[in-house]
């Protein structure tokens, strides 16, 4: 098909497009004004995107850059210190032998929230000075509470560090908490995405093992006292 500008076109619509049609007749002024809008509204876009201003002109930007893409957080990558962390935190509440033992508030109950905090310094190779008494067995929680602040291993941090350096190092940091039998302590649990736990109103993030075992914001599990938290001062 010929139209008056001259050239061949496949099609009608590419004919139409350029405000010629194929039988000799012009395009309606207000078709070919539409076309005309829709081509300024694409370059001024494309100015805006670039920073130019939401405007027309004769530049040619190149297209803009890709973005990155998505990073694998560090909490679920094989070999990384959180990860570490998280799976040895996950086999001590699997750990048949941490689980509580007997009715609450009966005389027989137990908990053993030392001694799976200790299992898990170990495993990632923190030290266990100030968890443990002379003969390496672990203390109580009320008296972690006083050997912690003590020992030259470990160092206080607030709430907002312990769920930093758990978070970004991996580090097993601790909370401990006195209470009137023998207290409770806890490790700190990474956020699998950094920045998303509201520690000013929740708390850290704890991985919990006592009189219920799992994954919970500290304001959940200690509801009497605040706990101190503890880092490592020499991590390994």
């Amino acid at each position: 098909m010929i139209g008056k500008s001259g050239k061949y076109y496949r099609a009608g619509y590419v004919a139409r497009r350029a405000g010629d049609y194929p039988d000799g007749e012009t395009a309606p002024a207000e078709e070919s004004n539409w076309g005309q809008a829709i081509d300024g509204l694409k370059e001024r876009s494309i100015n805006l995107l670039h920073g130019d201003g939401f405007k027309t002109d004769t530049t040619v930007h190149p297209p803009l850059p890709a973005p990155p893409p998505p990073t694998t957080p560090l909490a679920i990558t094989p070999g990384s210190p959180q990860y570490k962390l998280l799976g040895a935190q996950a086999a001590a509440r699997k750990n048949p032998a941490f689980q509580p033992v007997g009715l609450p508030g009966q005389p027989d109950r137990k908990t053993f929230c030392n001694i799976a905090t200790t299992s898990i310094a170990r495993a990632t190779g923190a030290p266990v000075d100030g968890l443990v008494n002379a003969q390496g067995q672990p203390n109580l929680a009320n008296a972690d509470a006083e050997t912690l602040p003590r020992s030259s291993s470990w160092y206080p941090v607030t709430p907002q560090q312990a769920q930093d350096l758990a978070t970004k190092r991996g580090l097993t940091v601790l909370g401990v908490a006195p209470e009137a039998k023998h207290g409770h302590i806890v490790t700190v649990s990474p956020e699998l995405v950094p920045g998303t736990q509201d520690v000013g109103r929740y708390g850290p993030i704890i991985n919990n093992i006592g009189a219920s075992v799992g994954i919970e914001s500290a304001n959940k599990i200690f509801k009497r006292s605040q706990p101190a938290y503890y880092a490592p001062r020499d991590p390994k």
